[in-house]
Parts: structure tokens; sequence; C-alpha cells
């Protein structure tokens, strides 16, 4: 009865032990000073994971001045999504990086970041005033369609100073306190003052590489074995490597190694055995991650598909 009653007087004090919530995913893109082909689709496949998790994308930006129909992509890009996209400046932002800038919801600018544009047809050599002219065209347009997304409320009027700056001045450039003052961007010291100030400060950061174009197959040999993994399509069977006994490996495949759309089959050969595992079609999609668990006894052995 003492025991009966030492419970109920515990329970009524001890607190229940709350489950822990899940965990915020916000993706991030670190974007190159020359954009590359792949650097619109590995954006297209992080918004997309971003939109799955319901959060938001990170483009962080350093020491860049691309050309105009690259940035003109990329910015289309984030314009046509309504995850939120956030542009972290850590070095410079000009001509066409500042198109991007100002397609994200909001932009930060670390302390040693610059926004700006050089609107001088001889500023390379190579760069002739037509698109100098097409790129203050397409600054002007960016701030005429999305201006409410860049200015805080009370600084209507700095849209009015931007247009005329982008006018009358061929080269400019802005730190974190002059972009602050027009209504461009906000300061942000690190990517976690970023997180802060959009109230991600408990999110997990992951960041899209040109791996999430592929396909990532990760095999977990639980076999007593060692055992040599591939890939078969169209009847020729191409090495991915070993694993060993009790070991878990991850094997890539590049974006362009396989046609998206085609179909594969995983095989496993047991070193030291006749014994082999062939899993069932599987359609080869950009973004594609194989879980593939191989038992003692092969039978039992399981594998499952997802995407990133």
């Amino acid at each position: 009865m003492r025991y009966l009653t030492w419970l109920l007087v515990t329970a009524a004090f001890v607190r229940p032990i709350p489950v822990d919530a899940q965990v915020r995913q916000v993706y991030r893109v670190a974007l190159p000073d020359t954009l590359r082909p792949t650097s619109a689709r590995i954006v297209a496949r992080a918004l997309q994971a971003a939109t799955r998790q319901g959060t938001a994308l990170i483009l962080e930006i350093d020491s860049a001045a691309w050309g105009l129909a690259d940035a003109r992509a990329m910015a289309d890009l984030i314009e046509a999504t309504d995850t939120p996209v956030y542009a972290f400046v850590t070095a410079d932002a000009r001509d066409g990086a500042l198109l991007v800038v100002l397609a994200a919801d909001r932009a930060y600018l670390t302390p040693r970041a610059r926004l700006g544009w050089n609107l001088s047809a001889s500023a390379s050599g190579q760069r002739h005033q037509t698109e100098m002219d097409q790129l203050r065209r397409a600054l002007l347009a960016a701030l005429r369609r999305r201006p409410d997304q860049h200015l805080p409320a009370g600084r209507r009027h700095a849209a009015d100073s931007v247009r005329a700056l982008l006018t009358t001045e061929r080269h400019k450039a802005m730190n974190d306190s002059a972009a602050e003052r027009l209504g461009l961007a906000a300061g942000a010291r690190s990517l976690e003052d970023l997180l802060d100030r959009v109230d991600l400060a408990d999110a997990s950061v992951t960041t899209v590489t040109a791996q999430w174009l592929g396909i990532t197959i990760h095999l977990d040999n639980r076999n007593w074995r060692d055992v040599r993994a591939y890939f078969v399509r169209g009847g020729q069977r191409i090495r991915l490597g070993t694993a060993t006994s009790m070991s878990q490996t991850t094997f890539e495949l590049p974006e362009g190694q396989l046609a998206f759309g085609s179909r594969i089959r995983l095989l496993a050969e047991l070193v030291g055995s006749p014994e082999r595992l062939t899993t069932g079609e599987i359609a080869v999609r950009s973004g594609l991650v194989i879980e593939w668990r191989i038992e003692n006894v092969l039978s039992q052995s399981t594998y499952l598909q997802w995407m990133r």
C-alpha cells in the first residue's frame, strides 16, 4: 500500500517528457563566381526539396558578376516559386548577381559585402553597350515587379532613389549600411545571424551540390562476406565498388552517367561465394536516393528509393 501511495504521489509531480518537434530543414546553395550549366538545375533541385519540407532556400553569393542570360534564368526560377528564398551576399553581388538578389524575398549582406553594378561598356573590353542597356532595363524591371518584398514599410520612396541611381550612375558599390538605407538588403554577420533574423534559428542547414543531380546509393552490408556492387543497364554490368562486411558504403552516380527515364537493376556478388542478389527494375531520375540493405540471408535483403 505504501508503495502504491508513493507511485501516486510521484506521478502527481513528475511532468511528462515532451516529444521533440521535428527539426526544420533549410537548404543552402553556394553559387560560384561563374554560373555553370548545372547551377540553375542545382537551385531547382534545392527549391523542390525546400518546397516539400515547407521551409526555405538560402542562396549564398560570393564575388559574383554573372552574365545577364544566366542570371535571368536563375531569377525566373526564384520568382516562379512561393517558397521563401533568401539571398546571402558574403562578398560581392554585381550586375547579373544583383538581379538574382532583387528576385529573392529578402537579401542580407555581411559587413564586407557589396551590392552594385558596372554599366560601363569598356569595363572588360568584351561587353558592349547594348548588353549594358539590357542589364539596366532588367534591373529596373526587377525593382518594378516586386518592390514591396525589398523595401520595408516607410521606405517605399527608396525605389525611386534606386531607379535614379541606375539611370544616372554607371558604377555603384553599396555596403550593407547603404543597401539597407535604400531598402535593398539588411545586414547579417553570418549565416546563423541570417537564420535568426528570419525565425529559422532552430533549423538544420543542408547544402545542395551537384551530387544532388545524380543518383546516390547507400549500401548497408550486413552480410558476413564482402560484396561487389554493380548496376546493370541493358544487359551491361558496370561496377560500383566493394562494400566490406558489416559496413555502410555510399556510391554516387553523377549526372550524365545515366540517361534519366532509363531503367537499371542493382547487382551484388558475395566475395568468395557463388551467391548473388539482384533488385527489381529502378527508374533513373535526377536526385534519386536508393537505400539497399543486404542481409546475411540474401532473401531477406531489402531496398527502397526516394527523391531528395
